[in-house]
């Protein structure tokens, strides 16, 4: 028998009249139309008024003249002259007559009616002119009433109502006054003339006129407030009252309309000066309630300026809350200035404050609240204005007070320490590399320490290292950027650190710090010393005394030079090289951040205490690449999670030697003259040496001094570049913080457009051609400074963690590659070689990836693995568990995609059931006990299979595929059942999915078995 299902489509067609019966507006004000309404004053017009149909609900239009002026509300009223139509006589043509002084139709406009069964509809058009309206309805005679109301208060109200699943909360505007309380005035009707103000403009809304025990229905409510006057908050609200005789009665006299109600959030002052440094505050204050009915649901007050880069910025967060419990108190959003390192700030901002779209009460939506005005003054305070400190290499120092000395001692030392942000800089020295001489000594570390942020450049060593300090990053206080072989570091309160990387015959660095507004009034000290004009300041001790020499002055003095140098010596728990407990330990949190607060950031998640505010904020528009932070989140995530002892980088016994180690250069003897002039030549060799001379603050003779003090210490002219590099960087850096000289010079917008533009390191080594600032290297060469033979592969060091990545706490999708020297640009090439070791270490390759390399650092690349882990199961899709046992990759790096360094493994394993052990070749992992390993996951010994109830992790059975579970009834069943005759509602284990599917299965069977046609 078959078996047919018919479905039955039934089409309803419905018959739509798109009459004038049907498609009509009603008229406004249609309560104030009525004959017997006389008023004294224009409250009705319909100069505004689109020609439409219009009905005045069930009123009709009045077909005899009204014996006077200012009746229907309006000055002169408008009448029909003319009979009302029958329901079969259509539309009739009509006209409409308007009641002057002189005559009881001095003007008349054509209209067109319609019955409508139970009520009428009008053709009407605008009026000529403001004082005359389309009378509707006759209302009732009655005496004209003697009170007059007192003049009413506008308030805000709050109403809640009992939604379909929730409290809905509205807010509403009450006309407060005082009714008639005479006997024989009980009967007075009163209605509520709304007046919305906005920029001039006003916007009239009448109630329906309502008793005194129905006041509260005169109330202007959310709903007409936004959908019938179109209106948004941050409007002047006022109201009018006027008695009626009764329920469409006489009108009496207007009370006095209401003073002026803002209604939205108030501004307490839109304009504000602060002086730089300083903080100020915006002050609101919501005048009507937030809302929610008692729930927390506090109002997100956003504040934002547009997209400048420098000079305003917020405290705590990006605008403030207005607490529904306390929505009528005072509210401060803090301002302040972004102190960056910029000689003079934009003067003027406006700050915008924005309400996000906030779900209840809707009234808050599309709110455009007033523009706050803030004018930033420069402090009177200007002398750190083109100051610097530094230590250039060996080391010549400076201090902020212009006073030089020698620091030709080994040691870890503090460069900088501001006293109230307890923000630090230390550099580290030893012999240089190159043993040139025996009292030379070299830079060859800097740690830079924020909050709980270290940044650490580490050359000492045989493996260099820049990053992070093991993944000290998370209090976003640090801003690194890398421009060529120089990073800056950047504080939250404007000053930064320039650190240089010199790695061609030797490695060093100088060290510059740029000093901010936030470093005056003595607040720093350490080798820099304080900022002042009184030189001796830049010998100050930790205890905040001064030394000096015998005379009292600035003069050199190679003893009291030597005792400043160790009265700044790193105590060993102050080294955030070695970085020890009491260190860790003695880590604080930044005490205050400040939020950039740009346009493009503001959203209500960040409207709390968690928005991403500190240094990341406030330096956002600085040029250059960030570095860092990729490496320094999965240090991070290692030093939280890992129990092992594993070294982080490359071990040396990984590091080639270098070739530059054993090549010194010649040494030549020169006199102080014959130094002097080598010097100034070849300072002058460089395209902007001159140009640089016109900028203030850039101290050409101060690296000339460099250049020759290096050439008499070495007996070689190696360091030469050192010196003419760092005057272009000291020009670079002045003309990027000296606005004043851009602005008010003439000839200074050239003058900085051609050193931009022929500033390139190094001179590009006389191996490329500078191009705006860029080198662009011959073929063969590379680097920042065209001074990298690319014949040469680099020299790759190692994998972060020895290659070891652990799956059970990290993503594992890059390899950290370390090295010497990585070229940045679209050479950089990363090969990575997939592989899997089996349980028994037998490895199986497959064809190698090609991928570019993200430049961290001189000394470090990311090599995205990503990408090719997708490709894991491609091994072999009937390989088992037990020859997949660890998958990894064999990665290498090349600066011109042909020469490829040494290649290293990166291991992907799981520490929750994998064990390996570092020998002399390689990595031997191993199945822990307990456990098995299935499909590329670790399954501990007595768990279950998730969908198959007979299956199960023995490892005394299988280590690498399920067990059959034994003495467990259901699968023991089926084992009885599969002995006999096969039985298709058997075979699976009930509850698992497979034995639903196969139900449904069977089904089908025995529908197609029994002859049934199913349709």
């Amino acid at each position: 028998m078959a078996l047919k299902y018919t479905v039955l489509v039934v089409l309803l067609t419905g018959v739509s009249t798109q009459d004038e019966c049907v498609k009509y507006a009603t008229i406004p004000h249609a309560g104030q139309r009525y004959y017997n309404y006389r008023v004294n004053s224009v409250i009705v017009h319909d100069f505004d008024l689109t020609s439409g149909w219009y009905r005045a609900n069930d009123e009709i239009m009045p077909i005899e003249k009204p014996k006077s002026l200012y009746r229907c509300g309006t000055q002169f009223p408008i009448w029909m002259n003319g009979t009302l139509p029958s329901e079969e006589d259509g539309i009739v043509d009509s006209v409409a007559c308007v009641v002057s002084a002189q005559s009881a139709c001095s003007i008349n406009y054509p209209i067109k009616v319609k019955n409508c069964g139970t009520f009428w509809v009008y053709f009407l058009t605008k009026t000529a002119s403001r004082q005359e309206a389309y009378c509707f309805g006759i209302g009732t005679e009655g005496e004209l009433p003697n009170f007059v109301p007192p003049k009413p208060v506008v308030s805000p109200v709050e109403v809640v109502k009992q939604g379909e699943y929730d409290v809905l909360s509205r807010v509403h505007f009450a006309c407060t006054f005082a009714p008639s309380t005479d006997p024989s005035e009980a009967g007075l009707h009163y209605q509520v003339y709304w007046y919305v103000v906005k920029d001039g403009s006003e916007v009239m809304h009448v109630m329906e006129e309502q008793p005194k025990d129905k006041l509260d229905d005169l109330q202007l409510t959310e709903e007409i407030f936004m959908d019938d006057m179109k209106q948004v908050l941050g409007v002047d609200i006022s109201c009018a009252v006027l008695p009626l005789s009764g329920k469409k009665g006489v009108p009496g006299s207007f009370s006095q309309r209401s003073e002026p109600f803002f209604a939205g959030i108030h501004i307490h002052v839109t304009k504000s000066s602060i002086t730089r440094g300083d903080t100020g505050s915006v002050s609101v204050t919501s005048t009507i309630p937030v809302g929610c009915d008692g729930k927390i649901c506090p109002l997100p007050v956003l504040a934002y300026v547009p997209d400048e880069c420098e000079g305003l910025a917020f405290g705590t967060y990006c605008g403030t809350e207005i607490a529904n419990d306390q929505w009528n108190i005072t509210f401060y959003i803090s301002i302040t200035t972004s102190n960056g390192a910029a000689y003079k700030v934009n003067g003027k901002f406006d700050i915008y404050l924005k309400i996000e779209n906030f779900i209840m009460p809707r009234i808050w939506n599309n709110y455009p609240l007033q523009t706050f005005s803030v004018e930033i003054v420069e402090s009177k305070n200007n002398i750190w204005k083109g100051k610097t400190c530094h230590s250039h290499n060996d080391p010549h120092m400076k201090t902020f007070t212009d006073r030089y000395f020698e620091n030709h001692v080994d040691g870890e030392f503090i460069l900088y320490r501001h006293l109230r942000y307890k923000a630090e800089v230390q550099i580290k020295t030893r012999p240089c590399e190159a043993h040139w001489a025996h009292f030379v000594r070299c830079n060859c570390g800097v740690a830079v320490k924020a909050g709980k942020d270290v940044f650490v450049f580490d050359v000492c060593g045989p493996i260099p290292f820049i990053g992070y300090k093991d993944g000290r990053c998370k209090d976003s206080t640090l801003v690194v950027l890398k421009t060529g072989n120089t990073y800056k570091i950047s504080f939250p309160y404007g000053t930064y650190v320039s650190v240089s990387i010199w790695s061609h015959d030797t490695r060093f660095v100088n060290v510059d710090v740029t000093p901010s507004i936030s470093d005056d009034n003595m607040t720093s000290t350490g080798l820099c010393g304080a900022i002042s004009t009184d030189c001796s300041l830049g010998f100050r001790k930790r205890d905040g005394s001064v030394l000096q020499n015998g005379n009292g002055n600035c003069a050199t003095d190679t003893t009291i030079e030597n005792a400043f140098i160790e009265e700044w010596r790193v105590w060993a728990n102050e080294s955030l090289f070695t970085f020890g407990k009491d260190v860790e330990d003695n880590l604080v949190s930044w005490p205050s951040y400040v939020c950039a607060c740009r346009k493009r950031n503001t959203s209500l998640s960040q409207v709390d205490t968690q928005i991403p505010c500190g240094g990341e904020t406030t330096q956002e528009c600085e040029k250059g690449d960030r570095v860092g932070k990729k490496t320094c989140n999965i240090l991070h995530q290692r030093r939280r999670r890992s129990v092992r002892n594993v070294d982080r980088f490359p071990s040396p016994r990984h590091r080639k030697k270098r070739y530059a180690l054993n090549q010194l250069p010649v040494q030549i003897n020169m006199t102080d003259q014959e130094a002097l002039t080598y010097c100034q030549n070849y300072m002058k060799e460089s395209p902007i040496f001159d140009l640089c001379n016109t900028v203030p603050s850039t101290r050409s003779e101060e690296n000339i001094n460099t250049c020759v003090m290096d050439i008499l210490l070495t007996k070689t002219t190696v360091w030469a570049d050192s010196a003419r590099e760092s005057m272009r960087k000291q020009c670079l850096n002045e003309i990027s913080r000296n606005n004043t000289f851009r602005e008010e010079e003439e000839e200074a917008t050239g003058i900085i457009a051609e050193i931009e533009e022929k500033a390139c390191p190094s001179m590009c080594n006389k191996r490329g051609l500078c191009v705006n600032g860029t080198c662009i290297c011959d073929a063969g060469y590379g680097s920042y400074d065209c001074s990298l033979d690319l014949s040469e592969p680099p020299d790759i060091f190692g994998l972060l963690d020895d290659g070891l990545c652990d799956e059970r706490h990290l993503e594992c999708k890059d390899a950290f590659v370390y090295g010497e020297i990585f070229a940045e640009g679209e050479n950089l090439t990363c090969r990575i070689k997939p592989f899997i070791v089996s349980v028994d270490q037998i490895r199986k390759y497959e064809t190698a990836f090609y991928v570019p390399a993200e430049h961290e650092t001189l000394f470090e690349v990311v090599c995205p693995v990503q990408q090719t882990r997708r490709r894991k199961r491609s091994l072999g899709p009937n390989t088992d568990a037990q020859d997949r046992f660890v998958l990894g990759y064999t990665v290498s790096v090349s600066n011109d995609r042909e020469r490829y360094g040494r290649d290293f493994d990166l291991y992907m394993y799981n520490s929750e059931c994998q064990h390996f052990e570092n020998s002399s070749e390689t990595i031997i992992f191993t199945l822990m006990d307990g456990y098995c390993f299935i499909d590329h996951k670790c399954v501990g010994s007595g768990e279950v299979h998730k969908e198959d109830e007979c299956k199960i992790c023995d490892d005394k059975q299988l280590k690498f595929d399920w067990s059959i579970r034994e003495n467990y009834q259901a699968c023991i069943r089926n084992e009885q059942d599969s002995s006999q005759q096969p039985s298709l509602t058997t075979l699976t284990p009930r509850g698992s999915s497979a034995h639903t599917a196969f139900n449904l299965v069977l089904v089908l069977l025995s529908a197609l078995l029994s002859g049934i046609n199913i349709k």
